[in-house]
């Protein structure tokens, strides 16, 4: 599939960068999402079957006089899928530390000692994370269940990873399953607003790390402002973000859905941008061209 990415000119130059705006970005998540309707719907009849869904819909065997029919749903696949994921599980608590670290540090003879050291620590690191066992459970379930899981990270400096299944990760059909032959990735990631305004609460550094602060607010404006129409200046209501977030973010505002976009450069390195999913923002929220270097970094 054609992604339109910018491509290399007649001189034989790359571009600076291969996404060329915010609508470009939109047009080929639109694309890909398209491309991804029948393997979604077929996502959606597996998840049923594990979730206890009869195999037929009762109103259709009905309307065909067919009611009579044996229409239950046993449990077998959600019994199977316990029990994969038990042997998951083992995998994580059967050992005593997760990794074995090597380390070149100080002498010889005292490098044994400091890989013990540095393996434990990082171990206790992992398993004391609050969000670990949770985590790496979604990540088997959405692998066993699906096919494919995904791991990948929002902040390049911050070890904490994100879990979602394929059905919130498009790549193009047929890219194959490694990291470095990935050309443009779609994570698909909904924030509360009190989570995306803590993005910019400092506008300083915000725009440093890449944010667009001006089109950030916009976003935040237009939820809002759909939700309870009126005239209210950004002033007041990052007033009210301050005093009052949770309720500005639960029961005044509700979710807003974007997309991070992850473009590979000719150079290997790896781009990074959010928009609003449904493509209103007329620039990216976020832009950070070559953020990682490489794709595994991702």
């Amino acid at each position: 599939m054609d992604i339109l990415l910018e491509n290399i000119s007649e001189t034989g130059a790359p571009p600076k960068a291969r996404l060329k705006d915010a609508k470009s970005a939109h047009s080929i998540y639109t694309t890909l999402r398209e491309s991804d309707a029948h393997a979604d719907q077929d996502r959606s009849k597996v998840q049923a079957m594990f979730d206890g869904d009869p195999p037929y819909n009762p109103n259709t065997l009905r309307s065909m006089g067919q009611a009579y029919r044996a229409n239950l749903n046993f449990g077998e696949a959600a019994a199977d899928l316990e029990n994969a994921l038990a042997a998951y599980t083992d995998l994580v608590n059967g050992v005593e530390k997760l990794v074995e670290v090597k380390t070149t540090f100080g002498d010889e003879s005292e490098r044994q000692n400091w890989a013990g050291a540095i393996s434990e620590e990082f171990h206790k690191t992992l398993v004391e994370w609050d969000q670990f066992h949770f985590n790496f459970q979604l990540l088997a379930h959405h692998f066993i269940s699906q096919g494919l899981g995904v791991t990948f990270f929002e902040n390049d400096k911050d070890w904490r990873w994100r879990v979602c299944g394929i059905g919130d990760f498009l790549i193009p059909r047929g890219t194959q399953a490694t990291e470095d032959r990935i050309e443009f990735a779609v994570a698909r990631r909904v924030y509360l607003s009190h989570e995306l305004y803590n993005f910019i609460k400092n506008p300083k550094a915000a725009k440093e790390a890449g944010w667009n602060v001006e089109e950030v607010r916009k976003a935040l404006a237009a939820l809002h402002k759909n939700n309870r129409p009126g005239d209210q200046s950004w002033e007041e209501l990052e007033r009210e973000f301050k005093n009052n977030d949770l309720y500005h973010s639960y029961a005044r505002a509700g979710e807003i859905r974007v997309n991070h976009y992850y473009v590979r450069e000719y150079d290997g390195t790896v781009s990074h941008y959010i928009g609003l999913r449904d493509g209103s923002n007329t620039d990216f929220l976020y832009k950070k061209e070559s953020r990682f270097k490489k794709a595994s970094e991702a």
